[in-house]
């Protein structure tokens, strides 16, 4: 991973998950899922990853999808919460080096046990 790689990432090529058929979609998640864990068990998350989550989660739990049967509700609640916690991390992209320092230094203010849940 580096400066390189960069010109890799979906969402800078364009990419846009909403847009992506049934079969391009499962190929962001694989090609995604393989950058995820790299070796020695470095995790990396990237925009691309917090993209394609919220995504997926808008398709698993839009009350439109009518995926999960009322009966069901306890498996959506755990998929409801899986989600936000894929996502509990994930913040807007900086625009400057203020705006950077500026997220930094709210995140510096959440508490210790906050910050270790994320």
């Amino acid at each position: 991973m580096g400066g390189n790689t960069e010109k890799f990432r979906l969402l800078n090529n364009g990419i846009q998950f909403h847009d992506l058929n049934h079969e391009a979609l499962c190929a962001s998640l694989v090609g995604l899922s393989k950058v995820l864990l790299r070796p020695g068990m470095n995790t990396i998350i990237d925009q691309d990853h917090f993209g394609l989550w919220s995504w997926c989660g808008e398709l698993l739990l839009n009350p439109q999808a009518n995926l999960f049967p009322a009966e069901q509700y306890e498996i959506k609640s755990l998929y409801d919460a899986v989600i936000h916690c894929a996502l509990a991390g994930c913040r807007k992209p900086a625009g400057s080096k203020e705006e950077w320092q500026e997220q930094n230094r709210i995140q510096g203010l959440q508490a210790h046990h906050a910050k270790q849940l994320l």
